[in-house]
């Protein structure tokens, strides 16, 4: 789930127009792998390799989903600065 994660706020941050959200994204995906590293040391296995594929969204309700996400996902780096 971890590694998923990663997946999905690097390639947010990779696509996303707005600088601010952008860095936003990627530190979220830095939080996320580095959880996805703890847990896989603590288990004793190989942590997979994360790639990002995230297409655009033509459509105005997933903007709107994303636009939602990037205001809840802000208070992670609240939290982390």
């Amino acid at each position: 789930m971890e590694i998923n994660n990663t997946n999905f706020y690097k390639a947010a941050s990779e696509k996303s127009r707005d600088v601010h959200f952008s860095s936003m994204f990627k530190g979220i995906s830095k939080v996320e792998r580095e959880h996805a590293s703890a847990i896989c040391k603590h288990l004793g296995i190989e942590k997979q390799d994360s790639t990002a594929g995230l297409e655009r969204a033509p459509e105005e309700e997933i903007k709107e989903f994303f636009k939602a996400l990037m205001e809840i996902e802000s208070d992670h780096i609240v939290l982390t600065e």
